[in-house]
């Protein structure tokens, strides 16, 4: 976690936020690719019961 220290000049206060803004957006990123899978995994599953449909008309 991002904690700037009084003592701190303006330079390592930014390096220290850049730090954080780069690990957020590797969590973000993991995230987002984990909600894509999941979504992909939802769209197979409702092509699968469309076709199931389909196939009982």
């Amino acid at each position: 976690m991002f904690t700037a220290k009084v003592n701190d000049s303006p330079e390592q206060r930014q390096a220290a936020a850049l730090e954080e803004i780069a690990r957020n957006s590797s969590a973000i990123l993991a995230n987002l690719q984990h909600i894509a899978k999941a979504l992909s995994e939802i769209q197979k599953s409702n092509q699968s019961i469309a076709n199931s449909a389909l196939r009982q008309r």
